[in-house]
């Protein structure tokens, strides 16, 4: 038998996490609504993103990594190759994973073009996946995916696995990384718990800054 037969007729394995976590970094392994109180609050988020190297967005980040400075917060704002914008978009998902393993603590997604103007505390609580409604009224996508905070726990990093394999299918047509964020949440109702983000961002986001459909929050 040829070695390639061999793995097509292979058992398919569990799935499991894309990326295991750093033995420096361990992830909280407790499922949502089980968290010790001797963890206590949620601390301090490191703001996350990234700008394509495109002159613009490149840019951007620059802009929101000295306004979180400004701000007190810390931040780990990347730039990445320049590519089409609908990569970029469906790229979210799995840079966010990346950080939430690596920052070793709760990590809080911005586009790269919005900007905060004063420090940004996540809400107290046992929740997984931190959102905030869509200023913008989109009956489609109720949840905006410009402002998303994660807390290290199984149940998020599964929420981003999820989004990330919808982000990875081709044919799931319309919609970029906002739909399929949305999508995300449908499916895994249930699973995980969701904190709501208004009132820690009310006048210290503004979204899109600098373009037309710029608005705070």
């Amino acid at each position: 038998m040829r070695w390639i037969d061999r793995i097509r007729r292979a058992p398919h394995p569990p799935l499991q996490f894309l990326i295991a976590p750093s033995q420096a970094r361990l992830l909280e392994t407790v499922y949502s609504g089980e968290k010790p109180e001797a963890l206590g609050e949620a601390g301090p988020p490191t703001v996350i993103s990234f700008g394509t190297r495109d002159g613009r967005y490149d840019a951007c980040a620059r802009r929101l990594e000295r306004a979180c400075r400004a701000a007190g917060m810390q931040a780990s704002i990347e730039t990445i190759p320049a590519c089409p914008p609908e990569n970029a978009f469906l790229f979210k998902p799995t840079f966010i994973k990346v950080k939430l393993l690596t920052v070793g603590g709760p990590v809080l997604w911005l586009d790269a073009d919005a900007l905060v103007t004063q420090p940004i505390a996540l809400p107290e609580g046992d929740w997984d996946v931190g959102t905030l409604p869509n200023n913008l009224g989109d009956p489609v996508n109720p949840k905006a995916a410009l402002c998303i905070a994660f807390n290290p726990t199984v149940a998020a990093l599964r929420f981003l696995e999820h989004w990330e394999q919808l982000c990875a299918a081709h044919w799931l047509k319309p919609g970029h990384d906002h739909r399929r964020f949305n999508y995300a949440r449908e499916i895994l109702a249930g699973h995980y718990e969701e904190g709501d983000l208004s009132d820690a961002v009310r006048g210290r986001l503004v979204r899109d800054a600098g373009r037309e459909k710029e608005a705070a929050f």
